[in-house]
């Protein structure tokens, strides 16, 4: 019997791009199944196993070993499990040891990995998925781009790295510093790292503080391409409650803490130093309008799975959070004091599974304020495109209707009624004039 071990569905994107991904056991044997969540999606689960050619064709990752997939059926794809070790586990280690030196290192050692020899030039692939970004000259790019080079993407086996996940891969140059830019981002380590360690290694790459700023944007657009959801328009509905999927993930991290209230009262605090962030929280009376507490300030936090209990049996609760915005399970917190918030009453017993980002110097609330920023210049660009195709839709439709006047004058001329009619009243204002 096949057993689901892992799964995270990916709603929040358009359509297309919906699909649900799982790590499933049978036999003792493991595969990883992207599965599209409707129709609409089955092309873009169906184009791994064309980016998958695409990736083991290229010069660029001849250096290392593109995961196999392979088509079950139409928008079901089946991709191999490697067993070993993630490349984000080896960099959480070295960062978690204060190896700033040996941290970069390894980061650099992982990039020189590829083949970065195309120039950058403009596409309109290009500015359909991360907008029309201003790029300086000079940027080189892999042949093939795939900007999920996410250090939690890469298996290290025997000396060798897998790429496990090729779900973003573009045809058209990407900026290779872009793609480093990224999997530097997203790690829950070297965000936790002081800032002077965090501008040595984007330092290293020979990433400067101006194009970080850019990177944000084109992440903003890029998330924007996927979602079809503006972040700031996100942001001005943060206030709807939704409902999680479950999935588990390996979490390494420094000191947090996590304060559980209700009916406004601390009812307890826990604290967490590395390891499975996996809370549990009873009390010897049924707990009403709960508050969720995150310590250390601002904050980008994974909700993995939330499960209530009444009765003892188990369940997951509607909730909502004062974040600024969320992207799938992460909320992103500007706010000094993250919270989410249940409603529910008479739960006897609470677990939380979450991984917490937090960084302790600002870059979080500098981070959303980046996106922020980008969003309000795409909402007036897009305003002024939109003004001025609402414009020239005026103009095409006044020529359309003179068209018609004129079509309808000449059809009105040709009339012989028409003619006379002009011929007695020429008649009529010459006896007038006499």
């Amino acid at each position: 019997m096949e057993n689901v071990i892992y799964s995270k569905f990916s709603c929040e994107r358009k359509k297309q791009f919906q699909i649900v991904t799982k790590i499933t056991e049978e036999n003792n044997i493991r595969h990883i199944r992207k599965q599209a969540l409707g129709k609409a999606g089955c092309a873009h689960v169906d184009s791994l196993a064309d980016k998958m050619d695409m990736l083991k064709n290229s010069e660029s990752y001849r250096n290392v070993t593109i995961v196999k997939s392979e088509i079950k059926s139409p928008g079901i794809v089946e991709l191999e499990y490697i067993y070993g070790k993630t490349f984000e586990a080896v960099i959480n280690d070295i960062a978690a040891q204060g190896n700033r030196d040996g941290l970069i290192d390894e980061i650099k050692k992982f990039f020189n990995l590829f083949e970065v020899k195309t120039p950058f030039k403009y596409t309109e692939g290009f500015k359909e998925v991360f907008g029309d970004i201003e790029l300086k000259d000079g940027y080189m790019c892999m042949d093939v781009s795939n900007i999920d080079l996410l250090f939690s993407n890469i298996i290290l086996k025997d000396n060798r790295y897998y790429v496990s996940d090729y779900e973003w891969v573009f045809a058209f140059p990407v900026p290779f510093k872009y793609i480093e830019f990224r999997s530097i981002a997203f790690n829950v380590m070297i965000s936790q790292l002081e800032k002077d360690s965090i501008d040595k290694i984007y330092e290293s790459l020979d990433i400067s503080l101006e194009e970080i700023d850019m990177f944000y944007k084109m992440e903003s657009n890029f998330q924007n391409y996927v979602s079809g959801i503006k972040l700031l328009d996100d942001y001005k509905k943060k206030s709807k409650t939704v409902v999680l999927p479950v999935n588990a993930i390996d979490i390494r991290k420094n000191v947090y803490t996590l304060q559980l209230l209700y009916n406004g009262t601390v009812a307890e605090t826990k604290e967490f130093y590395r390891g499975d962030f996996l809370a549990e929280f009873y009390t010897d009376k049924f707990m009403d309008n709960i508050t969720i507490r995150f310590g250390n300030g601002q904050a980008i936090i994974k909700i993995e799975k939330i499960t209530a209990y009444k009765n003892g049996a188990g369940y997951m609760p509607q909730f909502t959070a004062n974040d600024d915005f969320h992207i799938n399970e992460n909320y992103y917190f500007k706010n000094e004091n993250p919270e989410i918030y249940i409603t529910d009453k008479g739960i006897e017993r609470l677990q939380i599974q979450a991984v917490a980002y937090y960084t302790g110097t600002g870059l979080v609330g500098q981070y959303i304020d980046k996106i922020f920023e980008a969003n309000e210049i795409t909402s007036k660009l897009n305003e002024a495109n939109n003004s001025l195709t609402a414009a020239n839709s005026d103009k095409e439709e006044l020529l359309r209707i003179n068209g018609n006047l004129r079509q309808e004058i000449d059809y009105l001329h040709s009339k012989t009624w028409f003619k006379i009619y002009f011929k007695l009243k020429s008649m009529k204002d010459k006896l007038l004039r006499k």
